[in-house]
């Protein structure tokens, strides 16, 4: 609490100096970089949304653009600090200038400033690669001719505990080529636990045995992360651009389990000592070719992508201390992708493109468990897809008509204790959709889209073997699932500054995992199976408004009908469930200066497959400081106030067992990010050819 009042004082003091002694910006500073205050825009065509005019707002002052993601309208971060879409289910695949990420490198390095504009569509088309939810598409400044800029940000948050993440970037341009170049540093520490509870039934609906158990987890983590790359501007209409990032990780966990089993009226106490220490490794090479004609444009990509990682888990058996099992895990694995798009104007106003995607995965892991023994999973996943795309107008409709289709093998050798397991699987499945679009006035507009959509079981639902998850819990999949397909329907109206959408899902197939206990052990099994007869009916509606350059607003909410069904105590149970969520995300510039933002969100009581949620919240605010000239700016936000961003609690119903459980996250806590700019010239101002371009950042 000491730590957190200090930052305060810190800040407020800082606050206070920078807001009475504000220097106006000056244009005329040649040895700085001067960034003025901008009016945010968001722009709105079906359910896609468009978020411009970044730069030298409240938005670009975040830090890194992962730190911005979390203030972004229509886009949140889990606990995870995985990116997360408004009203879309799944993750959003993310681009940055075009160039699909393969994970969360360089959203973690580099710097919130560069952004100018982001695109988050929630109906992505036929474009985007099979199974894709959604996409965010972020767009970055171009480095002017011969100016070296870049950027050094901390960022210190306390929560229970206290957690720094220090980045700096450079990024310029020389003749033919442009650089960028990042690293950065973070070490994180978290303290918290939960409760939960497991009871196990027979056929008859006796209650067999009831386990009780507190948690806690104490984590410590360390991470560096590098970048860098550069673009070749071999003509005005060919570029080549070569990018190589990573990352390496150190993580230690100390993990508490107490548990009362009762049985007939008998308690039995035990209670485990968890200690995990883990490493990994992540590198990603990425090729990007585009070369422009007149009327068309071919872009070529190719990525590899390597991770490692380890574990060791030593369990005791507490008070006394004893050795009670040793959970050994080594895994490699390996991904490489092809993409070529070529997107073209027919008759110089339809848009027409078409591309094909294919790339190979393999995966080795080797796991030595007290529990189950050694066994060792080669996996393997090969595809190639290809899709057409046609945007073209009819009776002033503009329509768009997609397709793609992918064909998948799938291959798995699972060696346990000697005995061998094998699957092999092969797919194929085309994927229409068509979206309709018309403006009738200038502030009304709208959008009929229909989508047929599937996703193919992953390599961990399919896999015979199991994997330790918990203390006590193993996960296995089933190499005898289905593959879930869904129908969608949407019927969207833009209103002048408000979205209105009805839309329609339905599921077949649909995966999700029960919970069962293994026979003469304390342990239970985890497994994926398929359901049938659920389907998904909402309404949601979302309002944006900006008063100049002073205040922003974006609301969002929904109202959702889930039916679904599941096995519960050998029954079929059918459930109707209601859900409400609402979410807003606003900023106020109070001087050119200086603005303060809030985000703030509600989502009810749900139900997901299986599983009852409780209802989360989160209320976020903080405000936004840029002293000495725009080149140092100070940020101080307070995050989940009230500590219930992430779900609760939850309770879970398999054939014959239910679980719950009460989560006590270390979310809450106030995070203070200090960002420097920076830019130097690399000859005399008055004979740079972009002087004006630099005068007017």
């Amino acid at each position: 609490m000491k730590k957190i009042l200090f930052i305060l004082y810190l800040i407020c003091t800082s606050l206070l100096v920078g807001y009475t002694q504000e220097t106006k910006p000056s244009n005329t500073q040649l040895q700085e970089l001067v960034v003025e205050g901008k009016k945010v825009t968001i722009e709105e065509q079906g359910r896609n949304m468009t978020i411009s005019n970044i730069k030298g707002s409240d938005l670009g002052a975040a830090g890194t653009i992962l730190d911005m993601m979390a203030w972004t309208p229509g886009v949140m971060l889990d606990p995870n600090e995985q990116v997360k879409v408004i009203g879309s289910d799944g993750s959003p695949l993310i681009y940055i200038n075009g160039i699909k990420q393969s994970d969360n490198t360089k959203l973690q390095l580099l710097a919130s400033t560069m952004v100018k504009k982001i695109e988050i569509i929630r109906d992505p088309g036929s474009e985007y690669p099979t199974g894709t939810s959604c996409v965010i598409k972020i767009t970055t400044s171009v480095p002017l001719k011969d100016i070296i800029g870049g950027s050094v940000i901390d960022q210190m948050t306390q929560r229970s505990r206290f957690s720094n993440n220090t980045t700096g970037n450079a990024f310029g341009s020389a003749g033919k080529f442009d650089f960028l170049a990042s690293v950065g540093y973070s070490f994180g520490n978290s303290l918290q636990s939960a409760s939960s509870t497991e009871t196990i039934i027979s056929k008859s609906g006796e209650i067999l045995r009831d386990i009780a158990t507190e948690h806690r987890d104490d984590i410590h983590s360390h991470r560096w992360s590098w970048m860098a790359g550069t673009t070749y501007h071999i003509t005005k209409s060919d570029e080549l651009s070569i990018e190589y990032s990573g990352t390496k990780s150190d993580l230690n966990r100390t993990f508490t389990n107490d548990r009362v089993t009762k049985v007939d009226g008998d308690a039995t106490n035990v209670s485990f000592d968890s200690r995990n220490h883990g490493t990994g490794d992540k590198h990603t090479l990425l090729g990007t070719y585009i070369h422009e004609f007149d009327n068309s444009t071919l872009t070529v990509n190719a990525n590899y992508n390597l991770r490692n990682s380890n574990s060791d888990e030593e369990v005791l058996l507490l008070p006394e201390g004893i050795h009670n099992q040793t959970n050994l895990k080594d895994s490699r694995s390996d991904l490489w992708t092809v993409q070529g798009d070529y997107a073209w104007s027919f008759k110089g106003k339809d848009k027409q493109s078409a591309g094909v995607y294919g790339g190979r995965s393999s995966n080795r892991s080797n796991n030595d468990y007290t529990f189950t023994g050694h066994q060792i999973v080669n996996s393997s996943v090969g595809w190639a897809e290809m899709y057409y795309s046609s945007r073209f107008e009819l009776f002033k409709y503009a329509i768009t008509l997609g397709v793609r289709g992918r064909y998948e093998k799938q291959s798995s050798v699972s060696n346990l204790n000697g005995s061998n397991e094998k699957y092999a699987k092969d797919y194929f499945n085309v994927v229409p959709n068509i979206s309709i679009w018309h403006r009738f006035t200038k502030n009304f507009g709208m959008n009929v889209l229909y989508k047929y959509g599937y996703s193919l079981p992953s390599f961990s639902q399919l896999r015979p073997s199991m994997e330790l998850n918990d203390l006590i819990f193993y996960e296995t999949g089933n190499p005898e699932l289905k593959i879930p397909r869904n129908h969608y329907l949407a019927l969207v109206f833009n209103i002048k500054r408000l979205q209105l959408c009805a839309e329609y899902r339905y599921y077949r197939n649909q995966i999700m995992d029960i919970t069962t206990p293994i026979d003469g052990t304390d342990y239970f099994l985890v497994m994926p199976i398929n359901m049938s007869g659920c389907y998904n009916v909402g309404f949601e509606a979302s309002y944006n408004l900006s008063i100049g350059k002073k205040f922003r607003l974006y609301a969002f909410g929904n109202v959702n009908r889930v039916h679904t069904e599941y096995l519960y105590a050998d029954e079929l149970v059918r459930r109707n469930h209601i859900s409400t969520s609402i979410y807003i995300n606003g900023s106020y510039n109070i001087r050119s200066n200086f603005s303060v933002f809030a985000t703030a969100g509600y989502w009810s009581p749900r139900l997901f497959d299986n599983t009852h949620s409780d209802a989360s919240c989160n209320i976020s605010f903080g405000g936004n400081l840029s002293v000495m000239k725009s080149k140092l700016n100070l940020r101080l936000a307070v995050n989940d106030l009230l500590k219930r961003s992430v779900t609760p609690g939850w309770t879970s119903y398999s054939p014959n067992l239910m679980q719950s459980r009460i989560n006590r996250y270390d979310t809450r806590g106030v995070t203070l990010t200090l960002t420097y700019r920076f830019a130097v010239r690399r000859q005399n101002y008055s004979k740079l050819d972009n002087a004006d371009d630099y005068d007017r950042l």
